[in-house]
């Protein structure tokens, strides 16, 4: 796997929980979304389930940098 942008993969230095970004070699990779198990809607409990998924696809574009 090649290094991922974390600021596109929503790592240290951006915001929310959701994960994802392009790495070098023109691969997007992104994970399952668990929003309806988040507190909001889960009268305030956390109920994320392990292991999260990842998925990778390959789309032939470079990095992609957010502001």
């Amino acid at each position: 796997m090649g290094r991922v942008n974390r600021k596109a993969a929503g790592g240290r230095g951006s915001s929310g929980r959701t994960a994802g970004g392009v790495d070098a070699n023109g691969h997007l990779y992104v994970t399952a979304n668990q929003l309806h198990r988040q507190p909001t809607y889960q009268h305030g409990r956390d109920l994320p389930r392990k292991p999260y998924v990842l998925f990778r696809t390959r789309i032939d574009a470079g990095l992609v940098l957010l502001r």
